[in-house]
């Protein structure tokens, strides 16, 4: 599936938020309006604001876009959590070479994640608590996101919503969305890189006009995708 590339195209602003949470209903006779949880947790929708001023970025923008067709093919939307990641000690990344000892072709090495979160007990469908075995992460505090890599439905998104005790190396959190899928125990959650399968839903004004100085905006609407990964 295809990735954005969030190294090359930075978005300078972006919104994640969950839709169609909750229902609302009709007024009553004293005029207050009536609200109900769904049980899937909505969907997310991310809405992101680029600018394009090297013909790199440009042509990798349009090569995203033709791959897109128009919002038919899915893409996992990485989202830009770096500066709120529960990074150890303070450190962002670290870098690695490949298994054999060497690097890339020109000398650049992998980024390597520091976050080791797992699951430490299973997780029903739908599951709002979730017991996490956390071996290295600065202490959660809420308002965190991260992704698991479901067997079905692929990379989905979700955040921290309060934090229990640690207790022998295991943390409870309540999380939202509800779980996509059933996970087990020993499943890893991503906090270095968390993303989420998602299909564009502008495809029309995805990419303006490119100016005279050549340079171009790009404002992307994504919503997510459910079709298996």
């Amino acid at each position: 599936m295809i990735t954005w590339p969030f190294t090359t195209l930075t978005p300078y602003e972006e919104r994640w938020s969950l839709d169609g949470v909750a229902l609302n209903g009709p007024t009553s006779a004293s005029g207050l309006n009536r609200f109900a949880k769904t049980d899937g947790g909505g969907f997310w929708t991310c809405q992101q604001k680029f600018f394009f001023h090297r013909p790199a970025q440009i042509k990798a923008a349009r090569a995203i876009e033709a791959l897109l067709d128009g919002g038919a093919t899915s893409i996992i939307i990485p989202a830009f959590e770096r500066p709120f990641a529960p990074y150890p000690n303070g450190y962002s990344a670290h870098l690695v070479p490949h298994s054999d000892g060497t690097p890339f072709s020109d000398d650049t090495l992998y980024e390597g994640g520091l976050i080791d979160v797992t699951l430490a007990a299973d997780a029903a469908l739908r599951a709002t608590t979730l017991q996490l075995s956390v071996t290295a992460v600065a202490p959660l505090e809420g308002g965190e996101r991260f992704s698991i890599v479901h067997p079905v439905l692929g990379k989905r998104l979700y955040t921290v919503a309060s934090v229990g005790e640690v207790s022998g190396g295991v943390q409870q959190i309540k999380c939202r969305p509800p779980l996509r899928e059933a996970a087990t125990a020993g499943t890893e959650l991503d906090f270095d890189k968390p993303g989420c399968i998602m299909r564009l839903a502008n495809a029309r004004d995805f990419l303006s006009a490119l100016n005279v100085a050549r340079h171009m905006t790009c404002e992307a609407v994504w919503v997510e995708s459910f079709d298996a990964s």
